[in-house]
């Protein structure tokens, strides 16, 4: 039986479907941390996309798994990035990622564009199936009015 979370924000609802298939390790050390609310923030790169940072208790230091190289809305995405990568950030960090725009797109340390490399692939952990549209009507004002709670729980 597939595991589902919801996602909310600004007490409107999503649920998604977990990846556990394809991406195991990283939907337990998820589902162990739930339920989690966190500050989103927009991208400045990626169109249609919020993010939250992983910390303190809720860091996750997996390394990519099951990369994918193509997201679409309602894709939840988790990346790891160690010390050094890209920019050259002295210490390790972690994120999730959620999709939601048609305008969303990656962005890498090579930038945009397709990246044909799998090591660049981001880990899709989980796909909103319901609701996508009413919450990504709360997410897109983040770029505006800046970060906003949304809080993750297990459905079970």
């Amino acid at each position: 039986m597939p595991r589902h979370v919801a996602l909310e924000a600004d007490g409107v609802k999503a649920l998604a479907i977990m990846h556990d298939g394809a991406s195991p390790k990283v939907c337990q050390a998820l589902w162990d941390r739930l339920p989690l609310a966190l500050t989103f923030h927009h991208s400045n790169f990626c169109g249609g996309q919020v993010f939250a940072g992983l910390t303190g208790p809720n860091y996750v230091d997996i390394e990519r798994e099951a990369g994918q190289l193509f997201i679409q809305p309602g894709d939840l995405v988790y990346a790891f990035r160690p010390p050094h990568l890209g920019r050259g950030a002295p210490a390790a960090f972690s994120e999730i990622a959620l999709y939601y725009g048609r305008d969303a797109r990656r962005w890498t340390t090579r930038g945009y564009g397709i990246v044909r490399d799998r090591a660049y692939g981001s880990t899709i952990w989980a796909t909103v199936v319901e609701g996508l549209d009413r919450i990504a009507e709360r997410l897109e004002d983040i770029r505006a009015r800046g970060g906003k709670v949304v809080t993750i729980t297990r459905v079970e």
